[in-house]
């Protein structure tokens, strides 16, 4: 089991540097709060991060501040605050290669920054809906992740580690509710991920076995409830159809429980 993680979300840093400087010193005071010796972080990385640069020197910084990244946030790749940022959280997508690029190098920051024998990585739930049908082809999308899965598994046979991709479903995207999470894995993510994972590997077994270890559901509470789903039954429902809670991100919603009587609580919100 891996250790309960600090997000770094709150935190504006999206350099290397500004990730030492903003981050680093933050989750350290927390961990010494509670009188832990180690605790993980749930450390956000995009694309500004990912230059190949300095995850060395993170790396130290981590250890300094008895710290592990044994999880990376993968989600957003761009500037994560800013005064908008609905959108462009989801760009680019995974039906657009910079994105397959950029987990790739997510796979190699998240063995640099552990020595976990298993990591994980949250991901965009494929796309965002009101980007239409050709950003939302779960053939395409289900293909690229059999690709990002086969890499994957060429790491844990070469080097013994394993590397978790983790779908969030999130409101208004491809994945949104645990039924369609059940249905992606069951329909184009067994069919074009495995043929996508089949080809990279050179056997269908092999295909198989890298979707089944390497790729699985990043669970929010926060977003599971705004989809109106019942926690338990929704984690049910995805682990019967094969997906894998690899990991949970234990976040809350502001609610406004009466909004028709309540214009400054609706406003607020």
């Amino acid at each position: 089991m891996l250790p309960l993680g600090y997000s770094s979300n709150l935190h504006a840093a999206e350099t290397v540097a500004e990730i030492i400087e903003r981050v680093v010193p933050f989750a350290s005071a927390v961990r010494e709060r509670l009188g832990w010796s180690r605790m993980g972080v749930d450390l956000r990385l995009g694309m500004a991060a990912l230059d190949g640069t300095g995850l060395t020197d993170l790396r130290r910084a981590l250890d300094r501040g008895g710290l592990s990244a044994h999880t990376l946030n993968g989600f957003p790749l761009r500037p994560f605050q800013q005064p908008r940022v609905k959108e462009q959280a989801y760009l680019p997508d995974w039906t657009d290669p910079e994105r397959e690029t950029a987990t790739m190098a997510l796979l190699d920051a998240a063995l640099a920054l552990s020595d976990e024998p298993e990591v994980t990585i949250s991901t965009v739930p494929g796309s965002y809906r009101p980007f239409g049908a050709a950003r939302n082809d779960a053939r395409a999308i289900a293909a690229a992740l059999g690709r990002w899965a086969a890499a994957a598994a060429t790491v844990h046979r070469d080097r013994g580690r394993t590397a978790i991709l983790c779908l969030e479903p999130e409101p208004w995207c491809l994945l949104e509710t645990s039924w369609d999470v059940a249905a992606f894995w069951t329909g184009p993510l067994a069919e074009h991920g495995v043929a996508a994972a089949t080809a990279a590997l050179g056997s269908e077994r092999d295909g198989r076995a890298a979707i089944a270890r390497h790729l699985g559901v990043c669970f929010d509470t926060c977003h599971i409830s705004l989809a109106f789903e019942d926690q338990r039954a929704a984690a049910d429902r995805m682990a019967a159809s094969g997906a894998r809670i690899a990991k949970c991100q234990l976040s809350a919603a502001p609610e406004v429980r009466l909004p028709h009587r309540d214009a400054q609580g609706l406003s607020q919100l």
